[in-house]
């Protein structure tokens, strides 16, 4: 049975740490991302929830292990979601269904035995080796922000080696190590999504999707105004050129 005092000061380490994963929540959600904001969000309750039921040592609604095992789940997919991230796939449908395929890997698996390592490690893994699939595929690796991205991986991997260190109870009784793991985990998240270009900036190239769903006629009125409109700005207002670039913009008040 724990003192008071242990029980406040697992509730600040363990509990609390886990706002640190609220910054980048808000910046995948600022960003439009909804998905990973929702999955974030998801992540960041429900190891909130295990936590405090882990320092009181009693249920909230659900079980300690019940709301162990979803915030499993979470953190498993925020690995999983930030290796889709990377595979830059610009059809935003496609990735959603990549999204929700491996959310279901990762629920299938968990539901075999969420205690069993192999269980955690094979979804990321599997999600890795799709990564380098589409490279392949693709023929391309995408133009990284490479500053964003060592700067996501280096607290990444601090984080991760906070987690090992703070496996063994015994050395570390008030998990300080693991609070230190929701800190680092968390300022990652928020380097490692902003490793490509925001989604809603605007590509100054023409948009290929969109061209290819105007119809024929919408083309060639869009190619006659351009045509039209360079033949003004050479000719002006002489006569014949003036004809035809009135024929052409079909716009004209008037042939002179």
């Amino acid at each position: 049975m724990r003192t008071s005092f242990e029980m406040t000061m697992m509730l600040v380490v363990t509990g609390a740490t886990n706002v640190c994963m609220f910054p980048a929540i808000y910046s995948l959600y600022h960003r439009q991302f909804v998905f990973e904001a929702f999955i974030g969000m998801f992540t960041m309750v429900t190891s909130f929830m295990y936590h405090v039921c882990d320092s009181i040592d009693g249920p909230l609604w659900l079980t300690e292990g019940q709301w162990h095992r979803l915030d499993n789940v979470g953190s498993i997919m925020s690995f999983v979601m930030w290796i889709i991230h990377l595979m830059d796939l610009r059809h935003p449908v496609f990735e959603r269904y990549v999204q929700y395929f491996f959310l279901a890997i990762v629920l299938m698996f968990q539901e075999k035995n969420p205690w069993d390592d192999r269980n955690s490690v094979i979804p990321i893994v599997s999600s890795f080796a799709m990564l380098l699939i589409s490279f392949t595929y693709q023929r391309r690796v995408p133009k990284y922000n490479l500053q964003q991205f060592r700067r996501g991986l280096l607290l990444l991997l601090c984080g991760i080696g906070c987690f090992v260190r703070g496996l063994d109870d015994d050395t570390d009784p008030f998990r300080f190590f693991h609070g230190c793991w929701h800190g680092f985990v968390g300022a990652a998240a928020y380097y490692n999504f902003k490793v490509l270009p925001d989604r809603n900036d605007k590509d100054p190239t023409p948009d290929f999707e969109l061209q290819q769903s105007m119809s024929l006629v919408d083309r060639l009125y869009t190619y006659d105004l351009t045509w039209s409109t360079k033949l003004y700005h050479r000719f002006g207002r002489d006569p014949t050129p003036r004809l035809c670039w009135e024929i052409f913009s079909h716009s004209g008040d008037g042939f002179l």
